[in-house]
């Protein structure tokens, strides 16, 4: 009963089911953390006053995304295809990194390694490496125009998408090229 109601994923290759316990693990104790900091958030702010049905929104939106990450951790860890699901998801919610006069956004749950590019007078690449979680949404923060690219998560993506393809068209490996 239980296996009609939790679909299974196909085999992973070797070396991708260790990567995917990686992936779960970062979800776990990066949500963990996340929540702690939506926690202080709310316990800890100063909001204007008039503000905080819109402080209560963002805080809401980082707490769902939170939960997320906690549930999909939960999931892949137990090789679920939900699981595999959920967490492309959560990845692709910790690609971008943008910081600009008008909005800021960053999500990271367990490890995140960004190529970003910060506008101003002088053109700058610079590398930013976050351990743990970093949760940011918000407007007008009036920060220096920075786009970036967690590499970490293109990774852990781009290894989810293939296990979630694979377990889409039932093979356990890939195809062998047509004749």
């Amino acid at each position: 009963m239980l296996r009609s109601v939790r679909s299974r994923m196909r085999a992973p290759a070797p070396m991708d089911k260790y990567v995917l316990k990686l992936i779960a693990f970062c979800q776990i104790v990066g949500a963990i953390v996340g929540g702690v900091y939506v926690y202080e958030s709310v316990r800890f702010a100063e909001v204007e006053p008039g503000g905080e049905l819109f402080f209560l929104a963002l805080v809401s939106v980082l707490g769902v995304a939170t939960l997320l990450a906690l549930v999909a951790g939960v999931l892949l860890w137990a090789d679920t295809t939900a699981g595999t699901k959920l967490s492309l998801v959560v990845q692709a919610l910790q690609l971008p990194l943008i910081t600009s006069s008008a909005f800021k956004y960053k999500l990271m749950f367990g490890l995140g390694v960004w190529i970003c590019f910060e506008g101003g007078e002088d053109f700058t690449i610079r590398v930013q490496i976050n351990i743990g979680a970093s949760e940011a949404i918000a407007v007008n923060p009036d920060q220096p125009l920075l786009i970036g690219v967690n590499v970490v998560a293109l990774f852990f993506f781009g290894v989810l998408l293939r296990t979630w393809l694979r377990e889409r068209h039932g093979r356990a490996a890939p195809s062998a090229p047509a004749h």
